[in-house]
């Protein structure tokens, strides 16, 4: 595809290799999947479901955060040590340059939830429910990817690593929140302060993807909600994608090097 660069994309993910992403992920993977066993163990109640659900909101806390870290870190260096200039002399094109990243990303994404996944399948796979658990592994590979996705876009735009985990965490955070937050809108309020700040929020909604209905750790015992199927994730999963892609790309095109 003319818009794919093999060699960036091996690129970027030699560069997790060489920072220690995916060792790091497995070794968290497995230090998380044996607290959560300890801990579930001591349930008076369903000690299999606590277990399953600790295993599960453990790995996507620790998905989120490292992908996140190594974007930011990744295109900050690349910044500072002026490789943006480089591989864009070279003859490559803005927009293949951010596809090519983002898909280098996508693939760090999905390889993390099939890691998840299979721990999963691994140790909790007699009481789960196997519908519940397709819809929650789409959805998490999908959240991650939305997340990188995120962060490099961030990252490309504050001129701070710092800047851009906060900014991309804070994102994070509001999507995760974002059924709740619009929850007490519709609740209503008596100040005009709460009308101006709800008016806010629901525009706001508007480009924050629901996280809130994405991964549910109920979906792995229960089955998923029947008004949260497995199109509605991946329709709502691959708009934001879209987004994302197109708003980083606007933003390369612009700048001056």
């Amino acid at each position: 595809m003319p818009c794919l660069n093999s060699p960036l994309i091996l690129y970027v993910l030699r560069a997790s290799i060489r920072d220690k992403l995916v060792l790091s992920l497995i070794v968290l993977l497995v230090t998380a999947v044996s607290l959560s066993v300890f801990i579930g163990s001591s349930a008076i109640t369903e000690p299999d479901a606590a277990i399953l659900t600790f295993i599960a909101s453990s790995s996507r806390f620790i998905g989120v955060l490292a992908l996140v870290l190594f974007v930011v870190f990744y295109v900050r260096r690349a910044y500072e040590t002026h490789d943006i200039e480089y591989l864009l002399s070279r003859p490559i094109s803005r927009i293949s340059f951010v596809i090519s990243h983002l898909l280098a990303f996508s693939v760090l994404s999905l390889f993390f939830a099939v890691i998840v996944s299979a721990g999963l399948v691994l140790f909790a796979s007699t009481f789960m429910n196997y519908e519940g658990f397709l819809v929650w592994s789409v959805s998490l590979a999908l959240e991650l990817m939305i997340v990188s996705y995120a962060a490099f876009f961030f990252s490309m735009v504050l001129p701070s690593a710092v800047a851009s985990t906060m900014a991309t965490l804070a994102a994070y955070t509001l999507a995760r929140m974002s059924g709740q937050v619009l929850g007490i809108i519709d609740a209503g309020g008596q100040s005009s302060l709460f009308e101006v700040l709800g008016k806010v929020m629901e525009a706001a909604s508007v480009i924050v993807p629901r996280f809130d209905l994405f991964s549910q750790s109920s979906w792995l015992l229960y089955g998923p909600d029947t008004n949260i199927g497995l199109g509605f994730i991946l329709i709502h999963g691959i708009l934001f994608l879209f987004l994302i892609t197109c708003s980083a790309i606007f933003d390369l095109l612009r700048k001056e090097f």
